[in-house]
């Protein structure tokens, strides 16, 4: 559902919203590495056909209030670097959950001499375009992705390298949150492919910071020959909250101030054309592309079949 007299655009922004009179369980539980017993902090618990789930904090410890016919249905556990893992959701509560590494050949990281690259380059200006409010692409139910396409046109340059990215937010500015970051491959079709980046990068945007220009140069990253993708992830942790409201119209009956959770941060995104961009986010199924987000009308919404692509600019060097 779209609100669309608001700044920011959500997906299914009360998709829970059925669920208020029914019965609550709640689990608790723990994700650790089953190769060292260390949490794994920022992993992510979503249900497979159902659109919810949450994110395990900094001691890997989550907390997820389900409606309890959702006992039986299976949940993904996701983290980077490890294999996911597929199980009915009872079996959560009070459990710690092991998983285990990927074996997989790690790329070499290159360090490069940043002295010695005389020649740079940022992507992406977006200079003149709309902004747009960029929320959690599940309305708060599950943590979502977004990610932007960038072509390598570098073609006669043999080694260019990812050197640093800049994240913008959008309102409210008074949010304290952290999210992650993350460099992806691309796919034939031009999707977004498997991380480039194997580190888990965590970046804390603090109270009433409007930009994070966050370092990639340790990573050594080079530019794949197809391009790469930018996204960000959302983490729905505790200290990301802040509460909203809204009115919201279900069927003839109008809801006054409805106050729903938020995670933070707001990403600000742009107004493209299609054909200028590829942009996606990733729901509970897989990688959506941006294009199923076009609107017409007014004010704040989008107008002449334009779609919403993040606002990332990447500076690379050669």
């Amino acid at each position: 559902m779209f609100k669309l007299g608001q700044v920011f655009i959500y997906i299914g922004l009360f998709i829970a919203f059925g669920y208020c009179q029914a019965q609550k369980s709640i689990l608790v539980g723990e994700l650790k590495d089953d190769q060292t017993d260390e949490p794994l902090a920022y992993a992510h618990i979503i249900f497979t056909k159902t659109k919810y789930g949450t994110t395990s904090n900094e001691q890997g410890r989550f907390f997820l209030q389900v409606d309890s016919t959702l006992l039986r249905e299976d949940v993904r556990i996701s983290s980077l670097g490890y294999q996911s893992k597929v199980m009915p959701s009872y079996k959560l509560s009070n459990k710690t959950i092991f998983l285990s590494p990927k074996i997989e050949a790690l790329n070499e990281v290159v360090v490069y001499d940043r002295e010695n690259k005389k020649n740079s380059r940022t992507l992406n200006p977006f200079s003149g375009k709309q902004w747009v409010g960029l929320g959690n692409f599940s309305g708060g139910a599950y943590p979502s992705v977004l990610a932007r396409y960038y072509p390598n046109d570098f073609k006669d340059v043999k080694k260019l390298y990812l050197d640093q990215v800049t994240i913008y937010f959008n309102p409210p500015y008074h949010v304290e949150s952290k999210f992650k970051l993350r460099v992806l491959g691309v796919n034939n079709d031009l999707s977004p492919a498997e991380d480039l980046l194997l580190s888990n990068l965590i970046v804390h945007s603090k109270k009433n910071q409007r930009k994070a220009k966050v370092s990639l140069s340790e990573f050594g990253i080079e530019v794949p020959e197809k391009g790469f993708y930018i996204a960000v992830e959302h983490l729905f942790i505790q200290e990301n909250q802040f509460e909203e409201q809204f009115d919201v119209r279900l069927g003839d009956t109008v809801y006054q101030d409805v106050k729903t959770i938020r995670y933070g941060p707001i990403f600000r995104g742009v107004q493209e054309k299609p054909e200028d961009v590829h942009a996606y986010y990733r729901s509970n199924v897989g990688w959506k592309s941006m294009d199923n987000l076009k609107l017409t009308g007014d004010g704040n919404t989008f107008k002449n079949g334009k779609i919403v692509a993040p606002a990332f600019k990447v500076k690379v060097v050669y």
